[in-house]
C-alpha cells in the first residue's frame, strides 16, 4: 500500500478566498489518477483579505528577512504546520501522508519554512514536495533544494518574484533544483487565471501553463501507476479565514 498524499497550497497576504480553488481542484483530480487516496485544501498562513492587511504585511516580512534560517520563528510556517498536523490528526492511518506544498507570493515563504518544520520532527521523509509560485527568493538549504521547483514570470510583470535572491552575500548559490520561467499573460496575481483574457496565442490559459508546469515536475517524483488503499475521508476545503 502506497502513503496517502496531502497537499496543502498557501495564498500570499491579502488573497480572495477562493483563490487558487480552480488550480488546488484540477492538481487534485490529476494526483487521484496516480495515487488514488489524496486529500487538498487552500490554506491562509497569513490570513485572507478580511484580517489587517499592515499585520499580515509585517508578518510575511519578518519570515522573509530571516530567510530559510527563520523557519523556527516564522508566523506563516509555523500556522501551516499546524494547520497539516491538525488533518493528519483527522485520519486514523499508521503512515503519515506524501505531503506536497504550494505557495503563491507570501505562501512560498510559508510552504518552505513549514517543510523544514516538517523534516525536523521527523514527519516527512522523504522530503515534503515543495513548489514556490511568484514568490521571494532566498537561499534554500541543500537538505531541501532537490524537492523543490519555483516558478516566476518575467520582470516587469512580476515584481515580487524578483525581491530577495536565492544568493546570499559572500556565499554560494543555494537555488531549487527546478526554475520554471512561465510565458503568462499578465503578472504577479495571474498565474491562476483562466478566463479569455488569460490565454496566449496557442489559446492556452495561465492556469494551463501553471498546472502543467507543476504537474511536468510532480509526475517525475510521483509513483505513477500505483494506487493508495482507503485512508479516510477525502478532504477538499476552500478554507476561508
Amino acid at each position: 500500500m502506497n502513503r496517502p498524499v496531502q497537499v496543502f497550497l498557501a495564498a500570499g497576504i491579502a488573497t480572495a478566498p477562493g483563490f487558487m480553488e480552480q488550480f488546488r481542484r484540477e492538481l487534485h483530480a490529476k494526483l487521484e489518477q496516480v495515487s488514488g487516496e489524496v486529500r487538498s485544501e487552500l490554506v491562509y498562513p497569513y490570513g485572507n483579505w478580511n484580517r489587517s492587511f499592515p499585520l499580515q504585511l509585517w508578518e510575511a516580512g519578518h519570515d522573509l528577512r530571516r530567510g530559510a534560517a527563520g523557519y523556527r520563528v516564522s508566523y506563516g510556517g509555523a500556522r501551516l504546520l499546524d494547520m497539516i498536523a491538525a488533518r493528519e490528526a483527522e485520519c486514523d492511518h499508521p503512515e503519515t501522508p506524501q505531503t506536497i506544498l504550494v505557495g503563491h507570493s507570501a505562501g512560498g515563504t510559508a510552504v518552505i519554512h513549514a517543510a523544514l518544520k516538517l523534516m525536523e520532527r521527523g514527519r516527512s521523509a522523504p522530503p515534503a514536495k515543495v513548489i514556490m509560485v511568484g514568490s521571494p527568493r532566498f537561499r534554500i538549504p541543500d537538505k531541501l533544494s532537490n524537492h523543490v521547483h519555483y516558478l516566476y514570470t518575467a520582470v516587469p510583470a512580476d515584481m515580487i518574484a524578483r525581491i530577495g535572491s536565492f544568493r546570499g552575500l559572500r556565499v554560494r548559490r543555494q537555488a531549487p533544483s527546478a526554475i520554471t520561467k512561465l510565458p503568462i499573460v499578465g503578472g504577479h496575481a495571474d498565474y491562476f487565471r483562466n478566463g479569455d483574457s488569460f490565454r496566449n496565442e496557442d489559446g492556452r490559459s495561465n492556469l494551463q501553463l501553471t498546472l502543467n508546469a507543476v504537474w511536468t515536475w510532480l509526475a517525475d517524483r510521483m509513483h505513477a501507476g500505483e494506487r493508495t488503499g482507503g485512508i479516510c475521508s477525502e478532504v477538499n476545503r476552500a478554507a476561508s479565514d
